[in-house]
């Protein structure tokens, strides 16, 4: 089989809205195999990993549900099967639209909640049901879910976020920690310390990168801030 995407004025247009210059073809083969393999389906908010999906808590928009999707057999997805659907305590969108306003690629479905459409307080559910080129079907695990009024407070995170800052890594194996051989190479500390002003130095410098990270994560100032070097 061969498939033409048609160039110029009768053809489709790029994001960019100009016109195809040259006609696209490709071509593929029918096997004689039949596919009775589902796809994989993951979804998940925020980009959240599965080690964290439990008990989340999201604000009423401005939230990302995404399905990812992989067909282990031709690697093929049906990108018109995408279904989101969600349950909760308010009206939520029906799968129809959550797949006209996402954004759909190879890899699967983006959909971020707008303002105009936020969702009541309370406990809600989603899951996916994606298929392949041959008509398998696969449903994801149900993701329960908690929308909140969010408190600015404690923002961009729900609850307590640890984040490690390792100042001890030694992957040349010196002998010397990457951070302090840094620190030497921008003049910042002297070789032998004959002043006794190195670890001086390298508090200030830590505390530095430490307080420049909780700016860039938006965390407030009742955050533990704990530096450990071995």
């Amino acid at each position: 089989y061969m498939v033409s995407l048609v160039n110029g004025e009768q053809g489709i247009r790029k994001r960019s809205g100009i016109w195809l210059e040259n006609a696209v073809h490709t071509r593929f083969k029918i096997g004689r195999n039949v596919d009775t393999t589902p796809p994989d389906v993951e979804i998940t908010l925020n980009g959240t990993v599965a080690r964290r999906k439990e008990d989340l808590s999201v604000p009423q928009s401005g939230f990302s549900i995404t399905v990812l999707a992989d067909d282990p057999v031709n690697f093929d997805l049906d990108l018109s099967t995408f279904e989101v659907h969600l349950s909760g305590p308010g009206p939520v969108p029906q799968p129809a639209e959550i797949a006209a306003q996402g954004e759909i690629t190879k890899q699967g479905l983006n959909f971020r909640v707008p303002v105009d459409q936020e969702f009541e307080q309370g406990n809600y559910t989603v899951y996916a049901r994606v298929a392949d080129m041959a008509g398998n079907y696969t449903e994801s695990e149900h993701l329960a879910f908690r929308v909140v009024d969010y408190d600015m407070s404690v923002m961009p995170f729900e609850r307590t976020q640890v984040v490690w800052v390792r100042f001890d890594l030694d992957r040349d194996n010196n002998g010397v920690a990457d951070f302090e051989d840094d620190l030497l190479h921008l003049g910042l500390i002297t070789s032998g310390d004959p002043l006794g002003t190195n670890q001086r130095m390298i508090d200030i410098m830590r505390e530095g990168i430490l307080t420049q990270a909780h700016l860039i994560y938006e965390r407030k100032p009742n955050a533990v801030t704990q530096s450990r070097s071995r």
